[in-house]
């Protein structure tokens, strides 16, 4: 789990058996909630965790930073934030999962780096250039029962050696979220 802020991807996989064996995160402030939502607290900052700190595990998990990629940031294209994906890639390099998965905003599809490259074609050759089929998707948080009006990119990557191709499902509502405003009120009354 990298980039974990205070477990919001890590928790959905624990809900259906998953068992995290390493979690990152240097926010001091959503390291404190990470573990009082868990019971331990991350490591600190991926860039200065040393390859020998990560275990072996079969599922990559990192929400990366998405402030330089927002609707409602600055956009730059040099922002030092849109590089973190390159940890992620890093930390997928080292241990070879058989899947991994990252969270970011749908702003990311349209932002270019420096050298006017589209980011999200950089960070898909990046995962394929290490053994990784990659398809992504936006998914609409309220349309899969969370009470929030966001769009989150997902993106999904196979390893090759597992001769797998991903394919997103349909999004199939619940139905007593359809009618839910998702407003703060009704996300405490919802009983998740």
């Amino acid at each position: 789990d990298l980039f974990a802020g205070i477990g919001g991807i890590r928790l959905p996989f624990q809900e259906i058996g998953g068992e995290c064996v390493f979690s990152s995160e240097w926010d001091k402030f959503s390291k404190k909630t990470y573990a009082m939502n868990f019971g331990e607290l991350p490591l600190g900052d991926i860039t200065k965790i040393k390859s020998e700190q990560v275990p072996d595990h079969d599922v990559l998990l990192a929400g990366f930073p998405c402030q330089g990629f927002s609707h409602g940031g600055k956009k730059l294209p040099d922002d030092p934030r849109n590089t973190l994906f390159r940890h992620f890639v890093r930390s997928a390099e080292l241990i070879q999962p058989e899947f991994i998965i990252g969270e970011n905003v749908e702003g990311l599809l349209s932002r270019k780096t420096a050298s006017d490259e589209n980011y999200i074609d950089v960070i898909r050759m990046s995962f394929e250039e290490i053994g990784y089929n990659i398809t992504f998707k936006v998914i609409h948080a309220v349309e899969c029962g969370v009470p929030q009006l966001r769009k989150r990119l997902i993106i999904v990557g196979v390893h090759k050696s597992l001769d797998y191709n991903y394919i997103f499902p349909e999004v199939d509502v619940r139905p007593e979220y359809i009618d839910i405003e998702p407003t703060l009120k009704n996300a405490i009354k919802i009983p998740w």
